[in-house]
């Protein structure tokens, strides 16, 4: 029978699981036969020490009683069997290092390989923002260069096939010349306009177009102060029109709940680690393994900004047509950079440094992209977390703290 049946969570030696060693047995990162065999090793350790120390003591103190050499004799073996439940700890900590360095290490080396290979890249080299991401993120720049490619319209057809038609150095064969025809009769819709602007007469809508009129009126539509055109219904343009319409309406779905995740996780990152400092530094290093810590739960909130807003995400909305907006380039080099430096294990001053350069930065950035109302409706869901609520708390106490003392020392 383990002697932990007789004495709780201590040994006979007063030996037992610290609060690290007890966290990680809570979270199953170990079992409860490695905390036996640390147990045995503790009890034999105990032993060991206790009779060497009991030996070792000299007996001329005139105790008269052999009581106070067992007792120290004791006090030594207690100290020494503790060892093995902190070297357990100790051991899965460092295991657990070892093995994010191995990780890394490898990924490292598999990166590189990319991104020699994509610098080589012509296509790389003539893009300033996949340079940029060839650096950070070259697995991801290599999936946006062999994308496959886009389906051409049916307007950009005939274009091909109309211009290979007037270069004399070239002859389009049957097939081509009977896709020409069907092309040209999908995209005959004539729409000439016949309408006047101001003192002005309209153009021609042109092949496939028409400008859209009040039906009461019968005077063109505006847009921004102007008259406008529009693809006749069915046609090829009309159809790329509207698919062009959803993946911009994906796109910027896409784009706000990316912009909001991260403008909140930032902020939430903020107010846990002025609510507890042990969040960061060797504290962190020790303890962002282990889950219900808030070591652990920084290190999550810092991985979720790396994931939503790396160079990677970036690429992924430039490939889906949506944009960004016109975010300058020093901008995602600078993002870009601050993201390599985020990691919970720096000192308190430096990890807050860093994600409160994140939040400033990707703030520009939303606010180019989205505009004040994006960026005021993820600002505001900001102010909302658990993480806002008991730090507002911890500050009101503080101040009524400091009011109360001042109040008394005012009398």
């Amino acid at each position: 029978m383990n002697l932990f049946d007789y004495f709780g969570d201590i040994n006979a030696f007063g030996a037992g699981p610290d609060a690290r060693a007890q966290s990680l047995l809570d979270a199953k990162l170990i079992t409860p036969e490695a905390m036996a065999s640390a147990n045995k090793r503790s009890i034999g350790t105990g032993i060991m020490t206790g009779i060497a120390s009991y030996l070792a003591q000299p007996k001329n103190q005139n105790y008269g009683s052999v009581v106070p050499y067992l007792g120290k004799a004791y006090l030594n073996a207690n100290q020494a069997a503790q060892a093995p439940f902190q070297g357990m700890t100790d051991k899965y900590l460092m295991d657990t290092k070892i093995a994010e360095n191995k990780k890394a290490l490898a990924l490292e080396e598999q990166n590189k390989k990319y991104k020699n290979d994509l610098l080589a890249d012509p296509r790389v080299q003539a893009d300033p923002l996949l340079r940029q991401a060839a650096l950070t993120d070259p697995v991801k720049v290599y999936e946006v260069l062999n994308k496959p490619p886009v389906k051409v319209s049916n307007s950009e057809r005939l274009a091909i096939l109309m211009t290979m038609d007037e270069d004399p150095n070239q002859e389009l064969t049957k097939g081509q010349k009977a896709e020409m025809k069907v092309r040209k009769q999908i995209a005959s819709v004539s729409s000439p306009s016949g309408l006047t602007f101001g003192q002005s007469n309209l153009p021609p809508a042109g092949d496939g177009y028409y400008y859209p009129k009040d039906p009461k009126t019968g005077e063109p539509l505006l847009k921004d102060g102007a008259p406008y055109v529009l693809p006749v219904q069915g046609t090829a343009e009309d159809l790329k029109r509207i698919k062009e319409d959803k993946k911009e309406k994906v796109g910027k779905d896409s784009k706000a709940s990316i912009a909001a995740t991260v403008i909140v996780d930032a902020q939430r990152a903020l107010d846990l680690i002025d609510e507890d400092r042990t969040t960061t530094g060797l504290d962190a290093w020790a303890f962002r393994q282990v889950p219900s810590t808030k070591a652990y739960a920084l290190d999550q909130m810092v991985k979720s900004i790396q994931a939503n807003i790396g160079i990677d995400k970036l690429l992924d909305i430039k490939a889906s047509g949506a944009g960004l907006g016109q975010v300058p380039q020093a901008q995602l080099e600078m993002l870009a950079s601050v993201l390599g430096q985020l990691n919970t294990a720096q000192d308190y001053d430096t990890v807050r440094f860093n994600v409160d350069r994140v939040l400033t930065i990707y703030k520009e950035i939303v606010l180019l992209a989205g505009g004040d109302e994006a960026l005021t409706a993820a600002i505001k869901q900001s102010k909302e977390t658990p993480e806002r609520r008991r730090l507002d708390s911890i500050t009101e106490t503080r101040s009524q703290e400091d009011q109360a003392l001042l109040d008394e020392y005012s009398e």
